[in-house]
């Protein structure tokens, strides 16, 4: 339970990071929703790998191992999430908040189960 307590802090962290990047993005530039939201999900991947490695999965992996997966997991996250919000909110025309929500859930399930067996576990490849 500490894990999953500790994962949904740094999620919540990294997504409100996330979010103030998304809310600048639609507020101040020209940018579809979905490239907003993509600059915000990658600026809350750099808290969440440092967090999610030395809290959460308190992680003795080889940073030269762990960095790699993670940006490979972050890489289809990104596109699970950019490809969501452009549905929902740029094709669909849901509200944008609400897009990235239902994104957001999404790739909250995603994350947790490929950073806890595969990006964070072990010493191993």
């Amino acid at each position: 339970m500490r894990e999953v307590a500790s994962f949904l802090g740094v999620g919540a962290l990294a997504t409100a990071l996330q979010y103030v990047v998304y809310a600048i993005g639609l507020a101040l530039t020209p940018w579809p929703a979905a490239a907003s939201s993509a600059a915000g999900y990658l600026s809350g991947s750099v808290l969440s790998y440092a967090l999610n490695y030395h809290v959460t999965f308190r992680s003795d992996r080889d940073h030269a191992v762990a960095v790699p997966k993670f940006y490979a997991m972050v890489a289809v996250a990104f596109t699970i999430n950019a490809s969501i919000v452009a549905l929902l909110v740029d094709w669909a025309g849901l509200n944008a908040w609400l897009g990235q929500v239902i994104s957001t859930g999404v790739c909250l399930v995603f994350n947790y189960t490929v950073s806890r067996h595969w990006v964070f576990r072990g010493r191993a490849s």
